[in-house]
This record gives C-alpha cells, structure tokens and sequence, in this order.
C-alpha cells in the first residue's frame, strides 16, 4: 500500500478575514528526512546558451548614426565630397554597429 498523499491548494486571502471552519485542517510540512519544512529556496535564474533559455543582462544604449544619408552622385563619377561623406556614414555606421555587438558580448547575449 502506498503512502497516504494529501493535496493542498494555496489560494489569495482576498481582502477579507478568512474565517476558520469544519474543513479547514491544520497541517505541517516536513521534509524526506523528517525534518520541518522552512520554505522553498531562492530560485537561480540560469544564464542563456545557445541551446537553453536563459537570463541575460540588458545591453548598454547605442546610438543612432546620424551622419547624414549618402545620395547619388551628381554624375558618373562622385565628387569628393560625395566621396566624403558616403566614407563618413560608413564609418560611423561601422563604429554604430562594433558598439552594438561590444554591448551584447558584455551583457552576455553573445560570444
């Protein structure tokens, strides 16, 4: 014969008083080993992998690139200007995006 289980269930209290009545049943938990139960332990949030969900931390803020938009070039050839400031957005869209990547290796999100 098995051992004799009893479940419980854990409801709100509400906002009101609860009162005692003819079912309600006085219990204690104990442990396996016969010792009182204190309580659940603390929940470890695990860390993300690949392959398992996980906790992560939040990335620092990036900022937007704001180098103006490239246009067309006025000709077949661009002006060095043009040249300019296409090399201009480039690089700063460059530095934008290894700050991103830098931000999600530190917080873990990546290797």
């Amino acid at each position: 014969m098995g051992a004799f289980t009893q479940d419980f269930i854990v409801q709100s209290g509400g906002k009101k008083k609860h009162k005692t009545g003819a079912m309600d049943v006085p219990a204690r938990l104990w442990n396996p080993d016969g010792t009182p139960f204190a309580g659940g332990s603390a929940y470890t949030l695990p860390a993300a992998t690949p392959a398992a969900l996980g906790g992560v931390k939040k990335g620092a803020a990036v900022a937007a690139v704001s180098a103006a938009d490239a246009t067309a070039a006025a000709g077949n050839t661009p002006t060095k200007a043009e040249f300019d400031a296409m090399v201009a957005e480039l690089n700063e869209t460059k530095k934008q995006l290894n700050a991103a990547l830098g931000s999600l290796k530190a917080a873990g999100v990546i290797g």
